[in-house]
Order: structure tokens, then sequence, then C-alpha cells
């Protein structure tokens, strides 16, 4: 018995169970009077079986464990014993002796190609070899063995199986002398479908296998074992690789020839589709040695989802293990990719980048999408696509010499988009999505995208492009419209996600604690927020995301003030609410509402603070709807960028700046909960709460009382793309462009590469690298501790710069 059957697996899947029931196994106990119950106590036999049971639940659940154990092998000791091999499988070296030995009696039977000793019917297969002496293996082998032995009797008869056999079970195991250099080098897992055609979009999927190695390379017996269902045969179209040929399989082959009409290394048809929104891929060698093991995914390049752009490795001689990253692969350079030819290198498109739209006006404003040109040069946009729907990219095509100049600034507005033509469209105000789609002069996609999707907006309130502290773009509400200059920042307030609690410490064991669970909310105004629309007064706030909870009518918030969301109701709980304000510390004068529906999840979360606009009104469509704005969010993690040791340490996440952008970990810190006044560690004086001190707002001649546009967190006086926060947590002046956390310098320096900075003092920094500009993850080079005074730094990258490109930043504060 091996595998799900062994055990070990079997013991292991009673624990899991037993352990499902274990806290509530007292209860069970408790309620009932009857015997059957509670945990024997004492010798007890039954059915020809004796046992001591001391009394306890784990009592019960190692007996049980016994009984399974006891007649498991008595089911095996009726069995021929299955040959055991002196090793299981495995890396060898040529030359590798392999023993096989059998039970007492038996002859063992062996074959090397994974063809099993026995024919069907038992008699001894023609090309079963007896095992005599140890086995030499000198390449890639797959053996299986079985023991046979004429007199050997199974019990049968009553109660017992009718048949006996003198085989016994196979043993089997794999021996890698060297992993076959075939790999996957593009997949059309979800194709562009053919227009007019008859064909469906998947029948144009592919898979390319390339021969990486020295040599040619016999294919017959590799075969993929998940995701797809071929196996290459002797009758396969090409059954032999030379050295850098492909080869491809196909979802149909005649569909996939009409669109590649010149391309002739089929090998053949696969049965099943590839997954379009990702899959596991497994393939294997003749000897069932692993190949690749590896999982694609759609969200990887929305690009190669449905657009026809295939994914394509990046290096095909990367480690095989390193095949499941999306770093390591990227979209294709053309449309339908590049079936059985390398692929060409990826074209320099330009970074057009939508910046910010305006989706809620009444006349004279209208609707407007903003295009930002971050390149330092004209870029000539003809023929490229803007479109409210990411599926459908070929709305609206911009005309002919439609230019931006260098940092400069395209508006977009809807009498364009909207002109009435059969592609034309309009941005909801109620939510929606705008993407920017790079296009030739034959109308086709050249793979280029940038967008967002946006929710309900506040009439007059544009959304805009802003980029934290780790990168990420969000698309948010903007303090105010600035439609051809820079973005003034996100909107913040009037009230904040101020402090999380998603995974209180343990009351028992490992039990998710949610009664213990909250989320603060904090009025960061001098004025009364009232948690509901005063003109339709039943439109109360709500709390959505990974969790759900509306907000009860005639609630106001007042100024400066908290409000705590439980997972309980503080009103028919009272007990939990004692238990609940004794924990945290909370008079009897706190808010605490709940409960909420469902609970914080412990590892990432989306937590989204909402308020109600104005219903719809006639003649406009869904009259009566009403549209809810976001007022705040918050997705944490507990792994890094997040603090990491605020789950179940007894540790909440707390906002450093209650007037910072919420969505950051940059603008989060976890520390004793503080449930119902003001955060833990709010360090010097900051009147405005914007997370920037008085003392350094007042030194970079900034409002301290001031938390909004250049004055706050958000703020970019000098215009470099670094916030105030950043500027702050970097040491550098915001009102200085040329002040900004950067490497000053990468040259040569003999074998190595030199890499010069300017470190403020007492700042702590990681340098990191990788070797495509947008693609791969960020590798830490060194890590540079805190100087005692502001001067240039510089180290060496060992890799010699001659042969090898490598893209740098500079991060501040160090990473772990």
């Amino acid at each position: 018995r091996d595998n799900l059957l062994s055990t070990n697996h079997i013991h292991a899947d009673i624990d899991a169970l037993a352990n499902q029931a274990r806290q509530e196994q007292p209860r069970e106990a408790n309620r009932w009077s009857s015997l059957s119950t509670r945990p024997r106590s004492g010798t007890i036999s039954m059915s020809g079986y004796t046992y001591s049971f001391p009394g306890t639940y784990q009592g019960e659940v190692n007996f049980m464990k016994q009984w399974y154990r006891d007649r498991l092998n008595f089911m095996d000791t009726n069995f021929l014993a299955k040959p055991v091999l002196s090793n299981n499988g495995g890396p060898i070296s040529p030359g590798f002796t392999l023993s096989i030995s059998g039970p007492v009696g038996a002859t063992v039977y062996y074959t090397t190609d994974g063809a099993d000793p026995r024919s069907p019917g038992g008699n001894v297969a023609p090309d079963a070899l007896v095992y005599s002496s140890p086995i030499t293996l000198n390449g890639n082998t797959r053996v299986v063995a079985r023991a046979y032995d004429p007199n050997h009797q199974n019990l049968t008869g009553l109660n017992n199986p009718p048949l006996s056999s003198p085989w016994s079970g196979p043993t089997a195991a794999t021996f890698v002398v060297a992993t076959p250099p075939v790999v996957v080098t593009e997949i059309m897992y979800h194709p562009a479908p053919s227009p007019g055609g008859t064909n469906l979009a998947d029948d144009f999927e592919y898979i390319e296998l390339k021969n990486i190695g020295a040599g040619a390379l016999n294919l017959v017996g590799v075969r993929f074992t998940n995701g797809i269902d071929y196996s290459f045969t002797a009758a396969s179209s090409i059954t032999t690789l030379g050295a850098g040929q492909t080869a491809l399989l196909v979802k149909n082959r005649a569909a996939f020839s009409s669109r590649y009409p010149t391309l002739s290394n089929i090998a053949g048809e696969y049965a099943g589709s590839l997954d379009n929104a990702g899959e596991r891929l497994t393939l294997v060698g003749s000897a069932l040695e692993p190949i690749l093991d590896f999982r694609y995914d759609s969200s990887w390049y929305p690009i190669t989802d449905g657009f026809g752009f295939s994914l394509v490795i990046v290096n095909e001689n990367a480690p095989l293990n390193t095949w499941s990253n999306r770093f390591s692969w990227r979209p294709s350079s053309n449309v339908n990719g590049s079936p059985g030819i390398n692929d060409p290198a990826p074209r320099a498109l330009p970074p057009v980048l939508i910046n910010e739209a305006l989706t809620h006006t009444d006349l004279p404003q209208v609707d407007t999408v903003e295009l930002y040109n971050a390149a330092t040069n004209t870029v000539d946009i003809s023929g490229w696509f803007l479109t409210d729907d990411f599926h459908k990219p070929k709305k609206y095509r911009f005309p002919d010499n439609t230019t931006i100049p260098a940092g400069g600034f395209l508006m977009v507005g809807e009498h364009n988009f909207n002109n009435g033509s059969p592609t034309s469209f309009a941005l909801s105000s109620l939510g929606d999505e705008v993407w920017l789609f790079s296009g030739d002069a034959a109308t086709n996609l050249t793979g280029y995208f940038h967008g967002f999707k946006f929710g309900a907006a506040q009439n007059g309130v544009s959304f805009g492009r802003y980029v934290t502290s780790v990168g990420e773009e969000h698309f948010v509400a903007q303090i105010t419209n600035t439609l051809g200059a820079p973005n003034a920042g996100p909107r913040v307030g009037p009230v904040v996600l101020n402090e999380i609690m998603y995974q209180p410490a343990p009351v028992v064991g490992t039990n998710n604690n949610t009664l213990d669970e909250f989320i603060e909310l904090r009025n960061i105004t001098d004025q009364p927020v009232a948690l509901y629309d005063p003109n339709f007064p039943t439109n109360t706030w709500q709390l959505g995301g990974g969790i759900d909870y509306l907000f009860p009518p005639n609630l106001t918030l007042p100024p400066d003030s908290y409000l705590l969301v439980a997972n309980f109701d503080p009103v028919h709980q009272p007990g939990q609410l004692a238990a609940f304000q004794a924990k945290y510390g909370l008079d009897a004068g706190a808010i605490v509402v709940g409960p909420y529906g469902g609970s914080l999840d412990n590892s990432t979360e989306r937590v989204k603070l909402l308020e109600p606009d104005p219903p719809q009104t006639a003649p406009g469509p869904n009259p009566g709807f009403v549209p809810y704005i976001l007022v705040d969010q918050v997705t944490y993690a507990n792994d890094l960028p997040w603090p990491t040791n605020a789950n179940g340490t007894g540790l909440s996440l707390q906002r450093i700046a209650s007037a910072g952008y919420g969505d950051d970990p940059v603008n989060w810190q976890p520390a004793a909960p503080t449930a119902g006044r003001a955060n833990a560690g709010s360090g010097p004086l900051d009147t405005d709460r914007d997370g920037l001190p008085d003392s350094w707002e007042a030194a970079h001649g900034l409002d301290a009382r001031d938390a909004t546009g250049d004055n706050g967190a958000s703020g970019d006086p000098d215009g470099d793309g670094m916030t105030n926060l950043q500027e702050y947590l970097s040491g550098t002046d915001p009102r200085d462009a040329s002040s900004y956390l950067r490497i000053e310098s990468i040259g040569a320096a003999g074998a190595a590469t030199r890499i010069r900075f300017n470190a403020v003092a007492g700042k702590t920094y990681t340098v990191q690298y990788r070797e495509q500009v947008d693609l791969g993850g960020w590798s830490k080079l060194t890590d540079v501790p805190a100087q005692p005074s502001t001067g240039e730094i510089e180290m060496m990258d060992p890799v010699a710069a001659t042969n090898v490109t490598r893209f740098y930043r500079l991060v501040t504060p160090q990473l772990p």
C-alpha cells in the first residue's frame, strides 16, 4: 500500500479529522448523558479485539489508528510481498548499481523500460528479466519489478477474497542521469478568434517545445501528464528534434494550418484544451523522469488572454524550477505569436499612461480622459485605441498625426470617443473602466496597454493615477481636478480606516479568534461627519471588500473621534461587549457597532469604506439606484512589504499618517492595540496628522497645519514624482527636483560593476537588481547600514558589466 492508502497517510487523515472536532468534543460529551459520547476507560474486549482505553479523546483517536493499522497489515500479509529496491529513484551517475530483494522462495522479474513484467492474464511478460545480480544503470531508466511465487496462497473462502495470485504488486522507480533537454518555450493558451471564421478560438491553441541540448533528441515516450493529453509515439509526425529545433503540439491541426499555412513542424494534436484561466502543465520523459512541472496564469499578462498574444519564455536555459514564475515569461511580440520560430525581440513601445479621468459631470464639464507621455521624446499614438471594455479594445481609434510631447498631456473629451459611431462609448458615473491599447496602421494591436477600472464617482471629482511606495499603480479620487497638469494626489477623509485587528491572539490553541477582531474608523476633521446621506437618511455608509457591514441610521461621528466595528452584536451580546471593552481598555462612551458579515482574513484582505451618493433620478438609467463612493480602502497582507508581525501576535495594524494615503504599506505599522484612541508611536509633533513632522515641514517651507495639496503627504511640490511622504522617508528635499532617492552612477570596474549613490545620514538602504527592465522579480544585491554622515556610497556587483545586462534600484529603509 503506497501513497493515499499507506498507513502513514491514513493515520494523518484520522488526525486531521479528529482535530476538526477536538474543541467541540467536550461540549458534545457534556450535552448528552449517554456514555456513547464519552471516551471509554479501562480494558475492553469486543469482536475478538482487546484494548486498554485511557478515558480521553486522544485515546479514542489512538485506538482508531491502531485498529486500521492492524487490519490493513492483516490484508498486506495475505499478498505476496513486493520487491524492495536498494534505491527509491532520483538523480544518479552513470554506472550506478541497483540491487533488488524479494520474499524468500520467490523469483523477481523486472524491466528497465517501464513495462510491467507481468503480462495481462498473469504470464511472465516476454521482455521481463530475472533478477540475479545488481543492475548497472548508465542512462535514464524506469525500473518495474514484481515477485513471483507459484506456491504462494492467499486466504480464500468465507470472509476472504475468492482469488489468489502468485504475483506481488509492482515496485517501480525512475532513475535520472540527465534531464532530457526539451522545454516548453511558447504557450498559446487563449487565442484570438478568427474574424468571420467557423473555427472556435480554442482551435488555434498550441504549445511549442524546443530541444535546447547540443545533440539530437529522441522524443518517443515524452508525454504531458497534466494540462493536455499527448504522448510522443513512433507514429508522431515528429519523433526526433535536432539541436535548437522546435516541435508544435496543436489543438486542431486543420484550424492551426489555416492560420499558419507555412508551418510544417507540427508533431501532432493533443486531447483536451489549455485552460484560459491558467493551469498546471507537466512534461515527463520516456522513463517518466520529470522534465517540467509548472503553472501559467492568465493574470500574468492580460494581453495574452484572448487578444492573440502568446506566452513566450524569456530565457529557455533558465533553471527549470523558474517556469512557474510570471517573470520567466513575456507576451509575444506580435499578434498570433511565433510558433515554430524564435520570437522577435519585444517592441520598444512608449510609456503613454492614462493619468486622470473625469467620469461624472454636468455641463459645462464633460467626461474627459487625460493621457500622459512619460517618455523623454514626442510620441505618435496614431492608430492607438481607447476603450471602456478591456476585452473590446478597438473602440475609439486615434486619428493620424496624433502626438503627445515629452512629459506632456493629451485630453480626450467625450465628444471624441462618444461621437455616435458604431464603436463609440461613454464612461459611466456608476463605475467603469478605461484602457489605452497600442496599434499599428493596419489596426493590429501591438502589445502595449494601460488603464484602470474605477468605481462610482462624485460629481465633478476625477480619478487619477497614483504610484505607491512599492510601485503599484492605483487609480483614486483626486483632491482636485488637474486635467492637463500633474495630478493633485489622492483625496483622503473625512473618515479613514485607522486601525485593523485582523488576527487577534488565539484564545485556545490555533483557534481563529474572530470575536476580538475590529476595524477602527477615525474622523480626521474638526467637524462632525454623518455616516448617512442627510437628504436620504436610510442610505447609510457601509464597509465592503472581504467583509460587509451597513452602518445604522442616524449615526454621526464627532470631530476627531473614533468608531469601532466589531465582529459581534454589541446590542444583543452585552457580555461579549463587556469582555471586548475590558480587553482593549475602552471606556463606556466608546462607539462600538457590529457585527459585520464574514471575518477578516488572516493572510490578506481588502477593506473598503463607502458612502452613498444621491440616488439616480429619471430620465437617466437606473432611477432610484444608490451609487456608493469609495472613501477609503486598505488591502493589507501578512507578508512583505506589509508588516509581518500583526498576525496572531496581539498586535494590530495602525495607520501612521491619518491624512496620508491609506492603501500603501508605508503608511502602516504594527503596534499594541489602541482601539478608540490615538495610534501608538505617533512620534514627533504632527499638527495636521499627515505623517510629516511639523519640524520637517517647517524646514522645507510646507504648512504644518495643512494636509492637502503640496503641503500634504501626497503632495509633490518639486514635481519629481516622489510624494512628500516618500521624500521624508528617503531624507531628500521635497522642494528640489534634483534631490530624490536615486543611483548616481553605474559603470564597469574591471570584472565587476560599480554602483554609486548618495546616502543620507541615519538611513538604511537595499540595492536590488534584475536582468530585464520590465520583467523578472527584484533580487537583493546588498544592504547598506546607516551611515554617520551624508555622503557617497560605492559598492561592487561581482557580475561582469560586459557579460550581462542588469537593472538596479535603490530602496529605503533596508529590506529584510
